[in-house]
Formats: C-alpha cells, sequence, structure tokens
C-alpha cells in the first residue's frame, strides 16, 4: 500500500512524503540554446496536483528504483524521449510542502540532455499535460520574476529557480 502523502489532520496514520522526481531535458542543439540560457522541456500540467502551471517531466520513484532509472522511465512514460540512466545526472534535492494541496514531496532534480534526434518530445499521457515546449531559462526566470506572468510555473519549480539565483541547470 502507497502511503498518503496527505497532510489530512483526521486520518490516524501519520502523513508520508513522497519522492518526486523532475528532469531537466535540456536540448543544446536548439537554435536559440546556449549553456549559459539552455533550452529545456517544459508541459503544461492539467492533472489536479498544481493544475494550469508548467513543469518539467517527471513523477514519483517507484520502489526499488535508482534516481537516473526512475528519471530514466517517467521522461519515456510523459514524453517519448529515451534518455538511459546513465545519461543523467543529480541535479538538486527540495523539501515541498504543498499545503493547501495537503501534500508533501521530496523533490529530485535530474539534468538529462536530448540529442535532438528522431520525433521530438510528444504528450504520452493526454489526461495530465496539454502540450511539451521548449523553454529558455531566462523565459523561465521571467515567469517567476512577474508577479501576473501569463504562464506560471509548478510551485517546486518556483522555489528551485529562486533558490538557483540565476544559474542554469547544466551536465
Amino acid at each position: 500500500m502507497t502511503p498518503s502523502p496527505s497532510l489530512n489532520s483526521s486520518s490516524t496514520t501519520p502523513p508520508t512524503p513522497l519522492v518526486g522526481l523532475g528532469v531537466f531535458i535540456i536540448h543544446p542543439t536548439h537554435p536559440l540554446s546556449t549553456p549559459e540560457n539552455p533550452m529545456y522541456l517544459l508541459g503544461e500540467r492539467i492533472n489536479s496536483t498544481a493544475a494550469n502551471t508548467w513543469g518539467l517531466p517527471g513523477g514519483h520513484l517507484e520502489f526499488g528504483e535508482t534516481f537516473e532509472e526512475g528519471a530514466s522511465r517517467e521522461v519515456l512514460e510523459e514524453t517519448g524521449l529515451c534518455i538511459p540512466p546513465r545519461e543523467l545526472k543529480f541535479f538538486r534535492c527540495r523539501n515541498l510542502v504543498m499545503k493547501e494541496e495537503k501534500r508533501h514531496f521530496v523533490s529530485i532534480f535530474m539534468v538529462g540532455v536530448w540529442d535532438g534526434k528522431g520525433e521530438g518530445p510528444r504528450v504520452m499521457e493526454k489526461e495530465k499535460c496539454r502540450g511539451w515546449e521548449w523553454v529558455s531559462w531566462g523565459e523561465t526566470k521571467k515567469w517567476i520574476e512577474l508577479e501576473n506572468a501569463e504562464r506560471k510555473l509548478f510551485p517546486g519549480m518556483g522555489g528551485l529557480i529562486r533558490e538557483l539565483k540565476g544559474v542554469a541547470p547544466s551536465l
């Protein structure tokens, strides 16, 4: 039985944080991508957790998986892109408590590179994602700097960008 990440006080079982994964997939061959301002993949979420926000491909770590294995699996499941576990690197870890949603995640952020070959990212889970876009690091930073930005980031993503103080993820 999977423990609930709920913070609901009516439960007799104490809430348990879940381990979440987010993967920065960098597209270095994109014409607008530079090492200081990389293009990476973001998707518009449409499921119940932080709907109508933009976030990285990712999900939950499954029992027995390494961070790399989980990240590779999630990227394939959500985008159709195959990035082998050995090509994914640990980037950061964050503790994310979403009090309004009554959820608690320990979020592991990984970084990988898409070589630009093949079909490109596809929406594999239409009930969870409206679409994928290659977005620059600089553009994403603007989304958190502008209070009324047209696009909003997934809460864990915005917090991570603030912590990084402008330093883009890289391998």
